[in-house]
């Protein structure tokens, strides 16, 4: 029997948040529904418990090592206390967040506050009930490039948390090969474990992956961009491995073939998109313009959609399917 639409979307938000994954396995239309602002609006409205829906933000102060946190939410009530967004309440110096999981758990690092210079402290941190735990150290000789994190499990918890890293010496391995150190923690063994090296095979930057933005996940995968703006790398939580992803073939097919003008001056970002990997690509031509690649099959034989062309800047981020963020 179908149903209006608007019965099936009465019916949807009476389910709780943690039940929003088995909605969006129902069918395509449930799918796309869950990710709609309308949706998140009516189901923040339907539940007695407030729910913390938007974004967390970090920014640095300015002549100082602290960091300020702000929350943006796209359902502003004015009836909910303001939060309390301050890591003030972890051990050591300087708190900062490194890394967010997708259900809000977060891997914070903060400075010893006697050996602040030589030793940080990491902690696995819930921020809306200012609960927290510390970790072991990982090996610091090596310098952080990224850093993801993981829930496997909710209950009982099960997480991992990626660290790729460089060495601080120049390697003494042999030329002209490059290495990525991988490692990974795992809360159940609750220790740090060594992967093999990320070989890269050649020394110019572009083989790296991009260490100025957090990963997007999708499938249950870490992604950063290669700086090369062509491919993508993709980390399985679950099989600890890590591949590479081709950019959509327009994408690389005009990096390959740079001549034109407006195809000097691009920028790319990876996004989700009601919870799919996206590019975004921001060019000139000869006015800003922007589209938006989606991944629609993320089997072996994987497939790129271009879901949105249009003329404006570049969106930071998606809230669902239809509310961007500038």
């Amino acid at each position: 029997m179908d149903l209006p639409d608007d019965v099936i979307l009465e019916i949807l938000i009476r389910f709780s948040v943690n039940q929003a994954g088995k909605i969006q396995t129902l069918s395509k239309f449930y799918n796309k529904t869950s990710y709609s602002f309308c949706y998140k609006t009516l189901i923040s409205e339907n539940h007695s418990q407030p729910i913390l829906d938007g974004f967390l933000l970090q920014s640095p102060k300015s002549k100082s090592n602290a960091h300020l946190l702000s929350f943006v939410s796209p359902h502003p009530n004015n009836n909910s206390p303001p939060l309390n967004l301050s890591l003030n309440f972890l051990p050591g110096l300087n708190p900062q967040i490194r890394a967010v999981a997708p259900n809000g758990l977060l891997l914070c690092e903060t400075q010893h506050s006697i050996r602040h210079n030589k030793r940080l402290i990491y902690t696995i941190t819930k921020l809306s009930t200012q609960q927290w735990k510390g970790l072991p150290i990982p090996k610091t000789r090596y310098f952080t490039s990224n850093i993801a994190m993981y829930v496997l499990r909710s209950n009982p918890l099960h997480f991992k948390i990626l660290r790729l890293s460089s060495d601080k010496i120049p390697s003494k391995r042999p030329l002209p090969f490059c290495y990525t150190i991988c490692e990974v923690f795992d809360s159940e063994s609750w220790r740090w474990k060594q992967l093999d090296d990320i070989v890269h095979y050649y020394c110019g930057n572009t083989e790296y992956v991009d260490s100025q933005r957090a990963p997007v996940f999708a499938y249950g995968l870490a992604h950063w961009k290669f700086r090369d703006d062509t491919s993508i790398f993709a980390f399985d939580f679950y099989s600890e491995t890590w591949s590479k992803i081709a950019m959509p073939e327009t994408i690389v097919n005009d990096k390959n073939n740079s001549s034109s003008s407006h195809f000097q001056r691009w920028h790319i970002e990876l996004v989700e998109y009601e919870g799919k990997l996206g590019v975004v690509r921001e060019f000139h031509k000869p006015t800003v313009f922007t589209e938006l690649w989606v991944m629609e099959n993320y089997g072996k034989k994987k497939m790129w959609m271009k879901k949105l062309d249009s003329s404006g800047s570049m969106p930071t981020t998606f809230y669902g399917s239809d509310i961007q963020m500038m």
